[in-house]
């Protein structure tokens, strides 16, 4: 064996040995990127796990607001004299007996219109209802609740239906969900 070929030789032994340092370097890369993927996706799946529980809890709130818009709307019907009271799009509806639908400040004129004329006409009831007991008794009663029910019933329904319209649903579902973020986003700090 000449030199030349003892040189071959170990330059084909440390090629081999630098080919499997590299095939080892390769896998210790593949290992360390499918950890970081992990890592990622535990990242991912506890903002996903925080987000719907939030998500989860707002939804809870919009629909509790719905169901109060519909029972003060529903409330308000039964003080009003003249149409029925309605609520889309975070704004109350009005559809006069025998009339088209109103909205926005027609509804609201609309709507104080039937409420005035049912206060009036419940005045008047417990105006006549007040003479009879006073002449009766002597006593006087005083009628100014009846007065205003109708009028505090649909302020109610008013301040409902604008806690359920499209832009307050979203910010009773945002807040828990961006809250449900902000405890993913720390857990991952902590215990990533």
């Amino acid at each position: 064996m000449t030199i030349l070929a003892a040189g071959q030789g170990l330059r084909g032994l440390a090629n081999r040995g630098m080919r499997s340092v590299a095939e080892i370097e390769a896998q210790e890369n593949a290992t360390a990127e499918q950890i970081e993927a992990a890592r990622e996706a535990q990242k991912m799946q506890m903002y996903s796990t925080g987000a719907g529980i939030g998500a989860s809890y707002g939804v809870k709130g919009a629909m509790e607001a719905a169901k109060t818009t519909k029972d003060a709307v529903n409330s308000a019907n039964t003080l009003i004299e003249g149409g029925t009271i309605g609520s889309s799009g975070g704004g109350l509806t009005f559809q006069p007996t025998g009339g088209e639908l109103l909205t926005g400040v027609e509804a609201k004129a609309g709507i104080d219109s039937a409420a005035i004329s049912a206060d009036v006409g419940a005045t008047v009831k417990q105006g006549v209802e007040a003479a009879k007991l006073a002449k009766e008794t002597g006593e006087v009663v005083k009628g100014v609740e009846a007065v205003t029910t109708a009028t505090e019933g649909v302020g109610a329904a008013s301040a409902a239906a604008g806690s359920s319209g499209t832009m307050a649903t979203l910010s009773t579902i945002a807040a828990p969900v961006a809250i449900g973020l902000g405890v993913a986003f720390l857990l991952n700090k902590l215990f990533g």
